[in-house]
């Protein structure tokens, strides 16, 4: 996934040029993100998901389950 944060934009040229034609941006953000990591847009933060693993006493029940 692509994310474009303009909130830190410092120019831009968009209202002086004609539909369809090249623009201008300074401090345009982008961020490309993967499985395993989010964006936070309130606080424009790149963050990890936090991967929780499981338990040994998890990891046990599941086996048994699959075994089953």
């Amino acid at each position: 996934m692509t994310i474009i944060d303009a909130s830190k934009i410092r120019f831009t040229n968009t209202r002086q040029v004609s539909e369809n034609e090249p623009i201008a941006v300074e401090h345009l953000i982008m961020h490309m993100l993967v499985e395993g990591y989010r964006y936070c847009l309130k606080e424009h933060l790149f963050q990890p998901v936090e991967q929780h693993l499981p338990s040994p006493a998890q990891e046990a029940s599941d086996a048994t389950a699959s075994i089953a």
